[in-house]
């Protein structure tokens, strides 16, 4: 696999990231948000994030990086995993 669809992948998210930090504003300003807005970033984030994006990383960059001989139980490997995982809970938590 090609890095530059996790490059696109990352482009993605950062974009929805960034919608959601305006969302997450207009929450702390006891603003309403329709379900209509917060659905749709709930599913990108639980079937694209997760399922599509961290699933790339973990069957087919990650086994990569740890044939070259980087360790998967502490360093970027591992930082990546725990993120992956901390994404995973925030999904559950929203919904």
């Amino acid at each position: 696999m090609s890095t530059e669809s996790l490059r696109r992948d990352h482009e993605l998210i950062e974009k929805v990231i960034k919608a959601m930090q305006s969302t997450i504003e207009l929450l702390n300003d006891k603003k309403q948000i329709p379900e209509s807005i917060l659905l749709p970033v709930i599913d990108f984030s639980k079937n694209f994030t997760d399922v599509c994006h961290h699933t790339k990383e973990e069957k087919s960059l990650f086994p990569a990086l740890e044939e070259s001989g980087m360790p998967t139980t502490m360093g970027p490997i591992a930082m990546m995993l725990l993120d992956h995982q901390r994404s995973r809970e925030i999904g559950n938590e929203m919904e």
